[in-house]
């Protein structure tokens, strides 16, 4: 039994590193972040700017980042990311300032980029669907706990977020050097054929293109108010707060692998439009919410919920790839994706001025059920003209 893991050693111990890196992505960015705003240290406009530029730097990013590593190679690149990410995170918990937290933001987006596309390049052969699912797996787990984690150790003392996120960024360091990577053969196509690819992929894939912005945005828009809705609005406490993260975080991670395999097996519209329904009906019903059990039920329903839709989802994105650049054009689906998530946060923090996170909140759910319409409607005329 402990063979094929084993053999998958180098291959884990990277997921491992992403989800060390996704687990700061979400601690700073998803929660950290939006904390100084609901504790009004900082305002929530310019975290929205903050939040917003960390996902502009990770688009901008997947669209060269194959080009230097190829030059430069894989080794002088990662490390060089990783430096300007334990350097950057440190000064901005040693000597915090609004200028630091920009900077910070961004090259953390910068830095995880690459990582990114050397795991997926790992990922790749004979066992594409079963790494895909370690690899997910590993970016939801780190999100998630990071989220919950930040929240839980700003509660108890702030002094030690100087210390345990650049630790971590140290620790994912270390196990990376330890890794083997000297066999990563980045597929880098020159700008002429990239552009092309990206041309022919959006004009393959104008069905799915509505849902990646439209998606992006709604979760975008969510991410620097949560924290100032559940307390303000919700009247959870602290504690209460990160407890619901914790009920949605797990639901979502325990739910993630039996709805994958749900999803090899059914009409791939059941779980999409299902998942887009019931997430935006329960997003929305948050908002009316008076009591700590139904905000628990909500909470449970879009876990689980998420969990259906995100390999729904990125199975029903898959089929759109231009065959001749399987490799490589995940970085430009995710500069599409990345599209909608910059310009969520900032449209968010700006709709949730005057502490009407409510507006918020019911904005990013009209967009998630406006998706599961089109969905419904583009499946309804495809089964037809198929039937």
């Amino acid at each position: 039994m402990l063979k094929p893991l084993v053999k998958d050693k180098p291959f884990l111990l990277l997921v491992f590193v992403l989800t060390l890196l996704e687990f700061v992505r979400g601690a700073i960015i998803i929660s950290y972040l939006p904390s100084l705003a609901s504790s009004q240290l900082i305002s929530l406009t310019f975290i929205g700017l903050a939040i917003t530029l960390h996902f502009v730097s990770d688009a901008v990013t997947n669209i060269g980042i194959g080009f230097f590593m190829k030059r430069l190679g894989v080794k002088l690149v990662m490390h060089s990311c990783f430096f300007l990410m334990v350097v950057s995170v440190s000064l901005f918990f040693l000597v915090p300032s609004n200028g630091l937290m920009i900077f910070a933001a961004i090259v953390l987006g910068l830095g995880i980029c690459p990582l990114w596309l050397v795991v997926l390049t790992k990922a790749s052969g004979e066992n594409r669907g079963k790494n895909m699912g370690f690899v997910y797996f590993g970016w939801l787990f780190g999100i998630a706990t990071g989220t919950i984690s930040m929240n839980v150790i700003s509660t108890l003392q702030v002094d030690l977020l100087g210390f345990f996120v650049p630790l971590l960024l140290l620790l994912a360091w270390f196990i990376y050097s330890r890794s083997d990577t000297q066999k990563v053969e980045i597929k880098q196509m020159n700008m002429k054929t990239e552009w092309q690819g990206l041309v022919q992929f959006v004009k393959k894939s104008k069905i799915v293109i509505p849902g990646v912005l439209l998606q992006g945005m709604a979760m975008g828009m969510l991410i620097p108010i949560l924290p100032s809705f559940a307390i303000e609005e919700l009247h959870l406490t602290e504690p209460q707060y990160v407890v619901m993260l914790v009920v949605g975080g797990l639901c979502a991670i325990v739910f993630l692998i039996p709805m994958g395999r749900w999803v090899d097996i059914v009409n791939i519209r059941i779980p999409i439009i299902l998942g887009f329904s019931v997430f935006a009906l329960f997003l929305y019903l948050l908002t009316t919410s008076d009591t700590l059990l139904f905000t628990t039920i909500c909470v449970i329903a879009i876990g689980i919920f998420y969990a259906m839709l995100l390999p729904a989802w990125n199975s029903f994105l898959a089929d759109f790839i231009p065959s001749y650049i399987k490799e490589a054009s995940w970085g430009l689906v995710s500069s599409l994706q990345g599209i909608g998530v910059m310009v969520g946060p900032i449209v968010g923090s700006l709709l949730a001025l005057g502490k009407n996170t409510e507006v918020t909140i019911t904005i990013s759910a009209l967009l998630l059920g406006l998706t599961a319409l089109f969905y419904f409607g583009y499946f309804s005329v495809f089964a037809r003209i198929r039937s």
